[in-house]
């Protein structure tokens, strides 16, 4: 199904993804201050986390821990077409309000061991 393929998988030969890519290059767009500092700290101090699901499937996420003991959590989810380096200005904001803050990869992404989007289409084939 062309729609299904353009719209979420990421292997797809001509995806959404494509598109918003060659927008930005044309329209020459650079990011604002706050997202390339937001990128730099997300590089700098993310932390790996992983844990197998029941399934088998390798869930992976960056971790950011709050600098005092606190209980206060943030998940910054990226959407389809992005990765968790997408969500850099959101999870500083969080992390720099105390919280700890979990970006996980959705399973679509190289991180995860199962194609999630593939994975997802051959049930909806069988």
């Amino acid at each position: 199904n062309f729609l299904f393929d353009f719209a979420l998988n990421p292997q797809a030969p001509y995806t959404m993804k494509m598109m918003q890519d060659s927008k930005n290059d044309k329209e020459g767009e650079q990011p604002d201050a706050e997202e390339t500092e937001a990128r730099a700290w997300f590089k700098e101090n993310r932390e790996s986390s992983s844990l197998t699901a029941d399934d088998g499937t390798e869930l992976a996420a960056w971790y950011f821990a709050a600098s005092e003991s606190a209980h206060d959590y943030a998940v910054c989810l990226h959407g389809y077409t992005n990765e968790p380096i997408g969500m850099a200005r959101y999870a500083k904001r969080f992390h720099d309000r105390g919280m700890n803050v979990l970006a996980p990869a959705q399973l679509s992404l190289a991180r995860c061991s199962k194609l999630g989007v593939q994975r997802a289409r051959r049930l909806r084939l069988s």
